[in-house]
């Protein structure tokens, strides 16, 4: 079966890099940033899959991790990383979105050292996020096992809300979610794309190394925007020329006639939603 059959049976779907350049740019990055926000200047190690998977050796302190991390994402995100996860991953926006897309402006780092506590609880990210958006799941080192997302199709998440309507217990609902979904195994180069409204989490990463992934959400400029408004969320990333026309002439006649009326019932604001 192929990614397209996929992704329209289950909602999701395990695709490879048709450009592997842009990863290993993020990756690269990621890994300098790191040293610089996790005080590990002084680490040599030069191969960024064993950096990132003995990532716990270096004794960092549960207390600290969030808030580097956190400080991490906001060095990370002056760097275009969907831009780059865009050129990685083209082929699959394009075809499921078009050309008129918008990009998440905020990329999310995950760090699941082994056996730390913290975990995602199954969940979904739609309606509160747009159920028009795809999320993109991203590995930057190898994960299996324990060290990866679990995700349900839409079928079984159907079936796992069904168990909160008829107020069976969240802990019912999470073993449902947990034991059914598909624990994913992906390699570096790899990524699993899905739409927002699927349930997914994580438990308690079990294995012998650090799990790192980035998270990035795309969506059609045009779309609905759930209950975040997207000017606020996402950037643009490319407009189709047929989008660009239409924007030039909206502005070219709102600035022909800029009473408060036709300020109203003109789509003139276009150009300030595809700024």
């Amino acid at each position: 079966m192929g990614w397209k059959a996929d992704f329209s049976k289950r909602g999701y779907a395990v695709v490879s890099a048709v450009n592997m350049e842009p990863l290993n740019e993020i990756r690269r990055i990621l890994c300098e940033k790191a040293k610089l926000c996790f005080n590990l200047l002084d680490v040599k190690e030069s191969d960024p899959e064993k950096f990132l998977n003995d990532f716990h050796k270096y004794d960092i302190p549960d207390a600290s991790l969030n808030a580097m991390k956190l400080k991490l994402i906001e060095v990370c995100n002056q760097q275009n990383f969907g831009k780059l996860l865009y050129e990685a991953f083209s082929v699959y926006i394009d075809a499921l979105l078009g050309p008129d897309l918008l990009f998440q402006k905020n990329a999310n780092i995950i760090l699941f050292p082994p056996n730390y506590p913290h975990y995602s609880e199954p969940h979904r990210d739609a309606p509160q996020n747009s159920s028009f958006e795809l999320v993109f799941w991203v590995p930057l080192n190898r994960c299996y096992g324990t060290k990866t997302l679990y995700i349900l199709d839409i079928e079984q998440t159907k079936d796992s809300f069904s168990l909160l309507s008829r107020e069976e217990s969240f802990e019912q609902f999470e073993s449902f979610c947990s034991t059914q979904g598909e624990y994913l195994k992906a390699e570096f180069g790899e990524a699993c794309f899905f739409w927002p409204g699927l349930a997914h989490g994580s438990g308690v990463n079990l294995e012998t190394e650090t799990r790192w992934t980035l998270n990035m959400r795309f969506k059609n400029a045009y779309s609905p925007d759930g209950g975040k408004d997207s000017l606020q969320f996402f950037d643009v990333l490319h407009l189709s020329p047929v989008t660009r026309f239409g924007i030039e002439l909206e502005k070219e006649l709102h600035l022909k006639s800029p009473s408060v009326e036709n300020v109203k019932e003109s789509p003139a604001t276009c150009e300030e939603v595809f700024r």
